[in-house]
């Protein structure tokens, strides 16, 4: 069909394509529009408005500066440095997203204003062949694209602008003819698996087939029909990016709202159950050094560096998948992770410096960690950043023929078509929350999710009343003829818990109350905190210290140890997470010395001949970790200045965890030295040496 013809057409497809929809998709559960969901009060409000300002301040030129350089334009600004002036992974059309959800979700008119000038100065730099990205030799073409198409329509559905459908279909012709269609299975470099989503999300706003096939062919039939057969993906050890591997699941998710084929549900279940068994840590987050691990290797040795989680994406790609199955199942436990990521995941993230670093990592190590922003602005992660808290307001409310369900308990407004609700209270501070009926009346039902953590049995009462109550698929259900005014309390019992890092083994262990993960303020105090914390009997040797604030307590009879609710961690402030007595054995990862070109982001490596790395450590010996990979290669082993062996990093995989123990130096102070010695078996692709960290025998 000619394009011109098929805009004319397209709102008579709209409402053809929409019944169609609604027919067959009949989900027990649907999302509000976020414009009928608004916080009032509380830190998700306050974070809400921090990004909106924040992301309104960047200058319009600023961002438009590589583009109109490229295309031999007028281009003032500055460059914004980082990844953005690069053009690594560049977040462009995740600004643009996240501007216009944001807009969605507050109702400032600047944001959308924003996104239309955006929008139509990008698209004068667009070539005549539809070639759009920020450098001529785009890095990751199909990662930038697939943010650029979502970044667009949600321009069209969330900022209501209709020309960015026009610029939509230009693009997605060019990338037709010109990504490189090889489609590796993991292939990190180029993330083409997560396209799918927002290719049928495109498809389902629009009927224009030409993105329903584009979605069918990047589908990742692999990795998705590894999850519906619940096959080990371990075996081949290949290494699986943890963020975009969680990501693509979604796409699974929009094929099966798409064509309601149930392979793809199924796929979508498995995959949230994979992730939030095997591979989560008790916040939440997943993916130590961004990889999908084995459950048999999930000891200390993935708590040895400090980048345990990628934060903002993560959350976001968690939230987008949580937010599909709650609306195909209706079942209330997928609401489990959402809240365990508000409270400990991005809604624990610190704030944004204004050259565009934000909090990339968090941080669980086992001696201490900390909150600190990348060393680098203008990241992925500075990208879902913005869609991930515009996002809050999509995540508190679901709503089904019968009433309203409330996912997440936060001072906020729902509008359920008659009805206005107002949820109050200060969760997870105390542990209750309750609903009020500022408008309307009717007979309906109120629902509200059971949380895994309870310690008890909700309590409802509606105006200071018992009431009875039924529980339902994960819901406590309250139905009734409501009237304006009334107003029902929900009682959701907390207590301490703890939760093994992995099941068979004792340590590492942390330590929550209720929701909310837990850590031991340790400063400056060599202390470790296995020695004063009880963990058998968590919480029994703790007691409030309300002149601290909620959800802090002292360690009985030592105040000046503290245990508190890890959100409330400030930049820079040190704690343990994790508790590990293995964890004063091991080597400060931040203390290692390098010579030579090493990259320390998730763990040490290089690729160049002489480079060094050297630690220090007390007694007996020592255990090096490294990964073994497909180009690795050797390094000379030194103690004391004396060669000792060497150590080889090539395996038949992708970051296969091994170690090396050295040990018969007796005791005192010693020194260990690794030197690459540019040298690889037949079989290596190179000669890279992967070091994870190292440990001291007892």
């Amino acid at each position: 069909m000619n394009r011109r013809l098929l805009f004319c057409f397209l709102p008579l497809m709209l409402i053809m394509f929409s019944s169609c929809q609604g027919e067959k998709n009949a989900y027990p559960l649907d999302r509000f529009d976020y414009r009928d969901v608004r916080l009032t009060t509380g830190r998700l409000k306050s974070q809400l408005d921090e990004v909106t300002r924040q992301y309104l301040s960047i200058p319009d030129d600023d961002l438009l500066k590589g583009f109109r350089e490229r295309a031999g334009l007028p281009a003032p600004g500055n460059d914004l440095g980082g990844w953005y002036s690069a053009g690594t992974w560049h977040a462009f059309g995740q600004y643009l997203s996240g501007l216009s959800r944001l807009y969605a979700a507050t109702g400032e008119e600047a944001c959308r204003e924003k996104v239309i000038r955006l929008i139509d100065g990008w698209a004068e730099t667009i070539d005549p062949d539809g070639f759009f990205f920020y450098k001529e030799n785009p890095q990751g073409a199909h990662y930038v694209y697939e943010k650029t198409q979502a970044g667009l329509l949600d321009a069209y559905l969330f900022a209501g602008y209709d020309k960015a459908l026009e610029y939509m279909a230009r693009i997605t012709e060019w990338a037709r003819k010109n990504l490189p269609t090889n489609r590796t299975y993991a292939q990190t470099g180029s993330e083409w698996y997560t396209l799918s989503e927002n290719l049928y999300r495109a498809y389902e706003a629009t009927g224009d087939s030409l993105y329903y096939d584009f979605a069918e062919f990047w589908e990742y039939t692999k990795w998705w029909d590894e999850l519906r057969e619940k096959q080990d993906i371990f075996e081949d050890y290949k290494f699986h990016h943890a963020y975009s591997h969680l990501n693509t699941i979604s796409g699974a998710a929009m094929a099966y709202r798409v064509k309601g084929d149930k392979k793809y549900l199924e796929t979508a279940k498995n995959g949230w159950d994979f992730f939030t068994t095997n591979q989560t840590y008790i916040t939440g987050g997943f993916g130590p050094a961004e990889q999908v691990i084995s459950l048999d290797d999930r000891l200390m040795v993935t708590l040895t560096a400090h980048h345990n989680f990628e934060v903002q994406c993560g959350s976001w790609a968690a939230f987008k998948l949580s937010k599909y199955l709650i609306e195909f199942t209706g079942d209330g436990h997928y609401g489990d992770w959402i809240e365990q990521l508000i409270i400990n995941g991005i809604g624990a993230s610190i704030s944004m410096s204004e050259d565009g670093r934000v909090m990339y990592y968090a941080d669980y190590n086992c001696q201490y960690g900390d909150k600190h922003n990348y060393h680098l602005g203008w990241t992925c992660c500075s990208g879902t950043r913005p869609q991930a808290v515009a996002d809050y307001v999509n995540l508190l409310y679901f709503h089904g023929k019968d009433g309203v369900y409330v996912n997440f308990f936060e001072p906020s407004t729902v509008r359920w078509g008659d009805v206005l609700l107002e949820q109050i209270g200060n969760f997870p501070e105390e542990p209750s929350t309750s609903i009020v009926v500022r408008e309307g009346a009717g007979r309906f039902t109120l629902a509200f999710r059971i949380p895994s953590w309870l310690a008890g049995d909700m309590i409802v009462n509606v105006n200071g009343a018992p009431v009875s109550v039924r529980s339902e698929n994960g819901w406590m259900k309250v139905t009734r003829r409501w009237k304006t005014g009334d107003r029902v309390d929900v009682t959701m019992p907390m207590d301490f818990r703890t939760e093994r890092l992995h099941p068979d083994h004792e340590y590492p262990v942390a330590m929550a109350y209720g929701p909310v993960a837990l850590v031991v303020m340790t400063g400056t105090d060599t202390t470790y905190p296995q020695e004063f914390i009880d963990l058998k009997k968590p919480g029994s040797n703790l007691e409030p210290a309300p002149e601290l604030g909620k959800l802090v307590w002292h360690v009985k009879g030592h105040p000046e140890w503290v245990v508190e609710g890890y959100y409330r961690a400030q930049e820079g402030e040190r704690y343990n997470i994790y508790i590990d007595p293995r964890a004063p054995h091991m080597l400060d990862y931040n203390a290692f010395r390098t010579k030579g070109p090493w990259n320390s982001r998730t763990f040490y490596r290089t690729g160049k001949k002489g480079a060094s790395i050297t630690g220090q450590f007390e007694g007996d010996g020592i255990i090096v970790y490294c990964y073994r990979m497909k180009d690795g290669g050797k390094a000379s082993v030194e103690i004391d200045g004396r060669r000792v062996g060497t150590i080889d990093c090539y395996g038949a995989g992708s970051r296969i965890i091994t170690d090396y123990k050295y040990t018969g130096y007796g005791p005192g102070k010693h020194e260990i030295k690794l030197t690459l010695l540019g040298k690889a078996v037949p079989e290596s692709s190179g000669q890279g040496v992967y070091v994870l960290g190292m440990e001291m025998t007892e």
